[in-house]
């Protein structure tokens, strides 16, 4: 049975967690995984880390911005049938819901890659760096 860790900073976190929680697929009521439960100084330490990441992201100009979210995008693209599976086994919709749930999602990031257009206006701000 798998552990299913926390993802912070690019990388798998266990920290201090408070106690673990089965996972269940919902359609066999298997148990599949333990998820640890995070504690009040894992979520800070994680939230400490997303400030910080934050900082960094403003930095990078629009345009390479715009690029990560289309790699992104084609990347939830490639994997949908994936991630459709996950979500079955995981949440126990059938495949069209997960797909129709990830198609929803997608809809994020269409806007996201197209926010460079959205936020044209007279003045272009921080396109490139320096």
């Amino acid at each position: 049975m798998k552990t299913i860790k926390h993802w912070v900073d690019g990388k798998y976190y266990e920290g201090n967690p408070i106690a673990t929680l089965d996972v269940e697929n919902p359609a066999t009521g298997e148990v599949e995984g333990t998820l640890l439960e995070a504690s009040g100084d894992d979520l800070d330490h994680a939230v400490e880390i997303a400030k910080k990441a934050q900082k960094e992201w403003a930095k990078v100009p629009l345009s390479k911005r715009t690029a990560i979210m289309f790699r992104m995008r084609q990347l939830v693209l490639d994997h949908q049938d994936e991630m459709a599976r996950l979500i079955v086994a995981e949440h126990g919709k059938n495949y069209s819901d997960a797909i129709g749930e990830i198609q929803r999602g997608r809809e994020t990031l269409d806007f996201a890659t197209s926010i460079n257009v959205a936020l044209k206006g007279e003045y272009s701000f921080d396109v490139s760096t320096g």
